[in-house]
């Protein structure tokens, strides 16, 4: 019995056909639309970031104006 039960075990990943993608990642990073894809992403995050730190700053300018303002008005 155990005979006749012995390829029901068997994993059905076995037969099956693999496929192979023949470029490597070295490879892929040398397709010129991932180039350029990686470095739209490069300086896209750098302008957030250079975005970010000018509106922090333009907004501590204006802080600073209010602030400014009321400390005159009220002396």
């Amino acid at each position: 019995m155990t005979a006749e039960n012995s390829t029901a075990n068997e994993s059905p990943a076995l037969n099956t056909r693999v496929t192979y993608d023949y470029i490597s990642p070295t490879a892929a990073f040398l397709v010129p639309a991932r180039q350029l894809g990686n470095a739209v992403q490069f300086y896209f995050q750098y302008a957030i970031i250079g975005i970010g730190i000018f509106g922090t700053a333009a907004n501590a300018l204006v802080l600073y104006g209010l602030v400014a303002y009321h400390g005159r008005a009220t002396k």
